[in-house]
């Protein structure tokens, strides 16, 4: 477990990943008292690496609400924000306002590091979400009080987000003790990621667009999904604002193809309206919405397991081809039943027939026009 997390925090976010699969499968087989703790770990990296519909099925497969509790609740909070999805978003944070008078900041001094800043980051999403830029600003800022760069060694996730909101919201002092804040902490450890902040925050600061750009290249060489099309979409709105369109759209749609293979709906959506006043409109077609029921509404992750259910493998043989761990399975399995809105195996494997056919047959030409 502990090897998971170092190897994540060194910036090798694919060898954390094959890790994490691995060691999550052998303590769910040997009963690991530290296996609640991984799942939501494991969760967390998830969420970082773009694969949420995993995050999403490990969290739910937490079958000891009482471990890690904050920032398991925090997590799904932010996928589902990031959906635009804020009924289910709600839901999670209410459950996390139940547990402290004061929220979120109590929840925050009782976690360390990177499960302090996922609570932090879920609080803020919700403000911004609102329309409540101050606030939001207010939140990410209680990285930045005294102490709590002992606490947060990883605070330099969110400081790139802070500098843009305080920004936002004429606070310009706030946004220079952030990324300020960036500096020192790349200083201690020049690690890539944390390099990528330095120039994120730098670039946000001196409205450099060019800066903020490498940042993007660097996050996205690094696998970090949400975060390289959010600098992608700052460095949209400078482009924008100096006056280059073209290269506006063309960052704007680079985020736009990012937000597209998580599902950020509601990232997409703040995306375009930041550079709506400037007349940058996107020049790719996004991807359609999901539907939410009948195979359609199956994610990647979810139609191959639908297919492997549909060719009648059980559980415990998918978990092994697929390697993750069999509660993760039975997680997806219960989202396709509902989603197909069956309540058989067998009426999985009817909806993968008829899937397979509508895909194969011949489209028709169209018709004159009239």
């Amino acid at each position: 477990v502990n090897q998971v997390s170092f190897t994540e925090d060194l910036g090798h976010y694919d060898k954390a990943w094959t890790l994490a699969e691995q060691t999550l499968a052998r303590s769910e087989l040997s009963g690991s008292p530290r296996l609640g703790t991984l799942r939501v770990n494991v969760g967390i990296l998830a969420y970082e690496v773009g694969r949420w519909d995993e995050a999403v099925a490990e969290l739910e497969s937490v079958t000891d609400p009482a471990r890690g509790q904050a920032e398991l609740y925090s997590l799904r909070a932010l996928i589902a924000g990031h959906r635009d999805d804020w009924p289910e978003a709600s839901r999670h944070l209410a459950t996390l306002k139940a547990m402290t008078d004061a929220y979120p900041q109590e929840l925050v001094a009782a976690n360390r590091d990177h499960h302090g800043i996922v609570v932090l980051a879920a609080a803020a999403l919700e403000r911004e979400a609102a329309g409540d830029t101050e606030q939001a600003v207010s939140l990410l800022a209680e990285c930045l009080r005294p102490g709590r760069e002992h606490q947060l060694l990883r605070r330099y996730e969110v400081l790139p987000a802070l500098v843009r909101l305080a920004l936002a919201a004429g606070d310009t002092a706030t946004a220079h003790a952030a990324a300020a804040a960036a500096r020192s902490r790349a200083d201690r450890g020049p690690l890539i990621r944390k390099q990528a902040a330095v120039q994120w925050c730098d670039g946000l600061e001196k409205s450099d667009p060019v800066t903020v750009q490498a940042a993007a290249s660097s996050l996205r060489d690094l696998g970090l999904v949400l975060d390289a099309g959010n600098a992608l979409e700052d460095a949209a709105v400078l482009l924008a604002q100096a006056g280059d369109t073209a290269a506006s759209r063309t960052a704007l749609d680079d985020a736009l193809q990012l937000y597209a293979r998580l599902g950020a709906t509601w990232d997409r959506h703040r995306a375009t309206a930041r550079v709506r006043p400037f007349g940058v409109r996107a020049g790719r077609r996004g991807r359609r919405r999901r539907p939410k029921t009948g195979w359609g509404a199956l994610t990647a992750m979810e139609r191959q397991v639908a297919e492997l259910v549909a060719a009648g493998r059980s559980n415990p043989d998918i978990a092994g081809q697929l390697f993750i761990s069999r509660r993760t399975v039975e997680s997806h399995v219960s989202r396709i039943l509902a989603k197909l809105q069956v309540t058989s195996r067998w009426e999985v494997r009817a909806a993968a027939e008829q899937a397979q056919a509508h895909r194969a047959r011949p489209k028709q030409p169209a018709g004159p026009e009239s």
